[in-house]
């Protein structure tokens, strides 16, 4: 919408066992899979961080190899159970998966 790039944007993967947030200010998105309790939080610049996350609201579903793009270069693509947040222009990036989550 209009004013997309101001609000906060909620949004799964289609089996809903991660789920994320990407929030404008401080610009971030942060992921948890739920049933590990794993999760990163990623900022434009810098490493991915582990972080405790609860997010109770599913929020929009992604469809499966959906890519999604925020402002400042930061972008996520998930596939049924797995989500993977990148920045665009620099080495940060962290998946969150069953098996094999991983952060750099």
């Amino acid at each position: 919408g209009a004013n997309s790039s101001k609000v906060p944007c909620h949004f799964s993967t289609p089996s809903g066992n991660i789920r994320c947030l990407w929030t404008p200010e401080p610009d971030n998105v942060a992921c948890v899979l739920r049933n590990s309790g794993r999760a990163y939080r990623l900022r434009p610049a810098g490493k991915a961080q582990v972080i405790r996350l609860r997010l109770a609201r599913r929020g929009q579903t992604l469809p499966r190899t959906q890519q999604i793009v925020f402002p400042k270069s930061l972008s996520c693509r998930d596939t049924n159970t797995t989500m993977t947040c990148n920045q665009d222009f620099g080495r940060g990036a962290f998946s969150l998966a069953q098996k094999g989550s991983h952060s750099s």
